[in-house]
């Protein structure tokens, strides 16, 4: 945030002015204390249209892009990021009742169903590690062998879910689910006790 601030050429005060925003928070944000929320992504774009907010979340591209018109502006995609997601053994589901922000993301308009959940474990270390931001979505038909996938299960009491590589057996209906790291065994399921299988699409890290 403060090299952005910095490369528009405007000191913190200046900054908070443009966007209606309290000082004190935007110093926050520059320190990393505080994320900022949706609401302060949507000032920053309606007053800095070519800022780029790809580059601003996970350093993706270049700072600045060209200055965008409004059908391309409405290409980004407003994403609900849920809670964690385990990538050893199954945990419960996240709660689609809580939402911990929303992130503002571009090419993501041609899915239907999208949201971001954080990986836990180290299961899938490094392809993914603790704390990645995994952009989910249902698409059954880019379900290839190989990919990352975040895998649903049936069970009795609650609905548990698992971030793992997927490879199928069409032939006997069973779908195994195995990790990078080969500490942890594949492990191998029939094709009805899984409920739902999103397509992971993007992976957001935290360069520290």
């Amino acid at each position: 945030m403060k090299q952005l601030r910095e490369a528009l050429g405007l000191n913190k005060n200046q900054l908070a002015v443009r966007l209606g925003v309290d000082n004190g928070y935007l110093s926050r944000y520059e320190n990393g204390k505080v994320k900022p929320n949706s609401d302060f992504y949507e000032r920053l774009v309606q007053k800095f249209e070519n800022v780029n907010l790809s580059w601003l979340i996970s350093g993706e591209g270049e700072m600045f892009i060209q200055k965008i018109s409004a059908p391309e502006r409405s290409k980004i995609r407003s994403v609900p990021l849920y809670s964690y997601v385990y990538c050893g053994s199954p945990a419960s589901q996240w709660d689609n009742d809580k939402v911990k922000e929303h992130l503002f993301l571009p090419s993501l308009t041609k899915f239907g169903e999208v949201f971001g959940l954080i990986a836990k474990g180290d299961s899938m270390a490094p392809y993914i590690n603790p704390y990645d931001v995994l952009i989910c979505v249902d698409k059954p038909d880019l379900l290839k062998d190989g990919t990352a996938v975040v895998c649903v299960f049936k069970s009795v009491d609650t609905i548990e879910a698992n971030a793992k590589l997927l490879k199928r057996n069409r032939k006997n209906g069973t779908v195994m689910l195995y990790s990078i790291n080969t500490k942890y065994e594949p492990e191998v399921y029939n094709e009805d006790e899984i409920l739902k299988i999103y397509k992971v699409v993007r992976i957001i890290r935290d360069v520290k």
